[in-house]
């Protein structure tokens, strides 16, 4: 295999020109064929029919790959090797080694999803950037533990820490918190600890006691996982950094409440809360804040993690952290209140100017209404937003949402408008994202296109033949 990519790769790399681009005649050699009659009829094969169409080739092998994972869910599987052998060919053309690491990264890790583990191996042993191989291959190791190959994901592991010597200094820990956490997610939890200790610097050492917990806590396996974050609220101490040690400190909480210790998490988030009020930088601070008020709100204290969320000076990240506080009030029975506090957070959208900015908090908060069926709501919200790229999902969301409460007709209508949104998406690239995300959501629903959304999926794939010959002869 490792050589029939080597082929590939020598071949692809005579038709690339300096910049890494091409043109879309030039990559029929690896086209994937998809018929516009099938295309028309299923939103996954109208998804790929785009996707073969992005002339961007250092897009392209991953939104391939993503794609491509979606045929799973309808039962296609056997189909999706041979669209990753396609997806593989062309990322190991690409000149950039950081593009194609990226690229063989997602490649590898969709063999792995669909159990050709030799495959995704291969792959990753032509990865030459350290980390990209490294974590590919404890994606690997954790998809093998998960289709009942312990020994296997161990052994993968080993390949994985036989890399490690060729990391660079200043991106060791970081490869090290990636193998720690991946030694938990298989079960070995004390070699994943014995990793994390050769971690140097205390934040990313942190980082990787928190990915320990949090497989202990999915085990349900409390008081190591207690343990283990005593581990991370002590070394939390020895970071330095004003921007680290609250964002350390929010995480920390956050697991402490999860595992229900709702008195540590509220002592180590008010810790958090008295070192960000200090911070200057507008960069930083409100995503700290965040993250605070979302600790607060998992330990119960909706009312405190409301008073973070208004205190954040931001106008992305505030309406969000309010939406959440809502959601706690509603939760806890104060329906009129979560209410008036969604009301409010979407008076603070209308103060972000950019309108994928905008729509993407708009997304957010119409999950928040869903979260409590209130999906007319959620609705009127999607329908208000102004960027293409986000409405589409949104409304495929609430599509979803609808279908799996058995109103079919109802869902079917917004699956179309969701359709309609997609097809303004000017980006091949873009576009097949979201027409695959689409796709997901009709397989969440177990719904299929009706005969109003196979007229615009026909319309896309039309528009697509359409730019794509005019492409071809410029």
């Amino acid at each position: 295999m490792k050589g029939a990519f080597t082929i590939a790769a020598i071949f692809l790399g005579i038709i690339l020109i300096a910049c890494g681009q091409c043109r879309a005649e030039d990559l029929s050699d690896v086209s994937l064929h998809i018929s516009q009659q099938e295309a028309e009829k299923d939103v996954h094969y109208c998804a790929l029919f785009v996707a073969d169409k992005i002339t961007d080739i250092y897009y392209k092998p991953w939104m391939l790959s993503e794609v491509a994972l979606t045929l799973v869910e309808v039962g296609e599987q056997g189909k999706v090797g041979g669209i990753l052998d396609k997806a593989a060919a062309i990322a190991m053309g690409l000149n950039n080694p950081s593009y194609r690491a990226d690229a063989l990264l997602e490649v590898a890790s969709g063999y792995a999803e669909i159990e050709q583990h030799n495959k995704a191996l291969s792959i990753a042993d032509t990865i030459e950037a350290v980390i990209p191989r490294i974590k590919t291959f404890c994606a690997i190791a954790t998809k093998y533990n998960e289709d009942g190959f312990h020994d296997k994901s161990i052994d993968v592991l080993a390949r994985a820490l036989g890399s490690l010597n060729e990391a660079p200094g200043n991106t060791r820990d970081n490869a090290l918190v990636a193998l720690s956490s991946a030694y938990a997610a298989v079960g070995e939890y004390d070699e994943g600890l014995r990793v994390s200790q050769g971690i140097e610097a205390p934040y990313p050492r942190v980082t990787a006691f928190l990915g320990i917990a949090e497989e202990y806590i999915r085990s349900r396996q409390k008081a190591e996982a207690l343990k283990v974050l005593g581990r991370a609220r002590v070394t939390a101490g020895l970071i330095q950094d004003s921007i680290e040690t609250p964002t350390a400190l929010a995480e920390i909480a956050k697991q402490y409440a999860e595992v229900k210790e709702a008195d540590h998490a509220v002592a180590i988030l008010d810790g958090a809360l008295k070192v960000t009020t200090e911070i200057k930088s507008k960069y930083s601070k409100p995503d700290i804040l965040s993250k605070i008020s979302d600790g607060y709100l998992k330990a119960g204290l909706y009312e405190k993690a409301l008073e973070v969320a208004e205190s954040i000076e931001d106008d992305n990240y505030k309406p969000r952290a309010m939406a959440k506080a809502a959601v706690g009030y509603a939760k806890a029975g104060h329906k009129t209140k979560a209410d008036e506090i969604l009301i409010r957070a979407l008076d603070e959208v209308r103060s972000v100017r950019s309108p994928y900015s905008q729509a993407s908090v708009m997304a957010d908060i119409a999950r928040r209404y869903l979260e409590l069926d209130q999906y007319d709501i959620a609705l009127e919200v999607a329908v208000s937003m102004r960027d293409d790229y986000n409405k589409p999902r949104s409304f495929a969301e609430i599509a979803a949402a609808f279908g799996e409460k058995g109103d079919k007709e109802k869902a079917a209508g917004i699956f179309v408008q969701a359709l309609q949104a997609a097809s303004t998406v000017e980006d091949n690239f873009y576009k097949s994202w979201a027409l695959a995300e689409i796709a997901v959501k009709y397989s969440e629903a177990e719904m299929i296109p009706d005969a109003a959304a196979k007229d615009v999926l026909k319309k896309i794939v039309l528009d697509t033949i359409d730019v794509s010959g005019q492409n071809a002869g410029t």
